[in-house]
């Protein structure tokens, strides 16, 4: 959120990509209790998520065949590596998360996911040439600060 402010200060974003933020926030938040609800219910993260990740398919596949018919097949021919890697880690990503919600409170796993924004700053600084400010620096150390408090309390 610090980051989010510091950027409206200075221009950098508008009001409308804050509350787009926000909004997404929410809707990550809902997802993550209703997931964590589903697996704890159904005792298994494969059997959960198999069948929700079905469920969206045939539904995006609706979609996709009456508003955007190429989108799939292009992406197919044209990234086929990605498009199929990409899936599965994504899928088994989300698997371990909630595999994690089995054993642990939702709270804490969710936060703890969120530290993926660690691994994103370095992507950018390592592959996208992106400059590492001491803002930045001092972003990353709340995140480990946040982690730590979370694995005292």
């Amino acid at each position: 959120m610090t980051y989010g402010i510091v950027q409206y200060r200075n221009k950098a974003v508008g009001v409308t990509g804050i509350v787009l933020a926000v909004i997404t926030g929410c809707f990550i938040a809902s997802y993550s209790i209703v997931d964590a609800a589903g697996t704890r219910l159904t005792q298994s993260a494969i059997s959960y998520y198999g069948a929700s990740t079905t469920a969206n398919a045939v539904l995006l596949g609706l979609y996709l065949a009456r508003f955007h018919p190429t989108v799939l097949t292009r992406t197919y021919r044209d990234a086929p590596r990605t498009f199929v890697i990409g899936g599965a880690a994504s899928y088994f990503a989300y698997v371990a998360v909630l595999w994690a919600c089995l054993s642990a409170p939702v709270a804490v796993v969710s936060s703890l996911r969120e530290t993926s924004v660690l691994f994103a700053v370095a992507l950018g600084v390592l592959l996208l040439k992106e400059q590492m400010t001491w803002f930045k620096a001092c972003i990353i150390l709340m995140i480990f600060s946040g982690v730590i408090v979370l694995r005292m309390a």
